[in-house]
């Protein structure tokens, strides 16, 4: 990306998946909670680090941009110390049927 910030924000050129969990478990206390939107294409790999660094997936949400596509994006709450059982929440959808954003897309912009 030609935007040096979004590309240190996407493409981990400064901190990579294993040094964020590191760091996130030096920062948090016993319980503490992490939220991350990750690639859903890189979820096994994300899993993996998370366990060897003794964080456990409190929740875990798909996100797709329509119905029929696959989820591009996951979001995950993970845990410090913590193991219960893993909550898989219904997918979230950016587009409905007739392309245009859902009602829970929309509602994340509204004002409470």
């Amino acid at each position: 990306n030609p935007d040096s910030q979004k590309a240190i924000a996407r493409h981990e050129i400064t901190l990579d998946i294993d040094m964020l969990f590191k760091c996130s478990s030096r920062l948090l206390k016993k319980k503490g909670k992490l939220y991350l939107i990750f690639p859903a294409s890189r979820l096994a790999e994300l899993l993996s680090v998370m366990e060897h660094n003794k964080f456990f997936t409190e929740f875990l949400r798909f996100i797709h941009i329509t119905k029929n596509s696959p989820a591009r994006f996951i979001i995950l709450c993970a845990e410090k110390n913590s193991r219960h059982t893993c909550t898989v929440h219904p997918p979230f959808y950016l587009y409905e049927d007739d392309n245009k954003f859902s009602n829970e897309y929309i509602s994340l912009f509204q004002s409470v």
